[in-house]
């Protein structure tokens, strides 16, 4: 049970953090860096860890949007295609997966905050 939690959440960080496309790095950094920076203390990562996946999941959103498409495709029928995509992504996703996500965005977030309180001479 717990060495499949640890593969979810190295599965996790492997398909956002460590993924192979740049993009993606820099949206999942972008989004922990942001919600690392607004967190004002310890007691509220998990309301700040929710904010960084909604905006990873945000920045993902508008890279397929940006994206080329084919012709023919209004922007219109690109975002309720992706809308659609997007939530039936989530609601196919394995819990552990879903947990996994949270808890390695909770770990960059709460390293950014660190470096944050470090960096204004003393933690929060």
């Amino acid at each position: 049970m717990i060495e499949a939690v640890f593969n979810e959440i190295e599965r996790a960080f492997r398909s956002s953090f460590f993924s192979n496309d740049w993009r993606t790095i820099v949206i999942a950094l972008g989004a922990a860096t942001i919600a690392g920076l607004i967190m004002g203390r310890r007691g509220q990562l998990v309301p700040v860890t929710g904010l960084a996946l909604v905006l990873f999941a945000a920045g993902g959103l508008l890279r397929e949007l940006f994206a080329p498409r084919a012709e023919g495709v209004t922007l219109f029928d690109r975002v309720g295609a992706l809308i659609e995509g997007g939530i039936m992504d989530i609601a196919a996703m394995p819990v552990g997966l879903l947990l996994g996500y949270f808890i390695a965005f909770a770990v960059v977030v709460l390293a950014v905050f660190g470096l944050k309180s470090a960096a204004a001479g003393g933690g929060h």
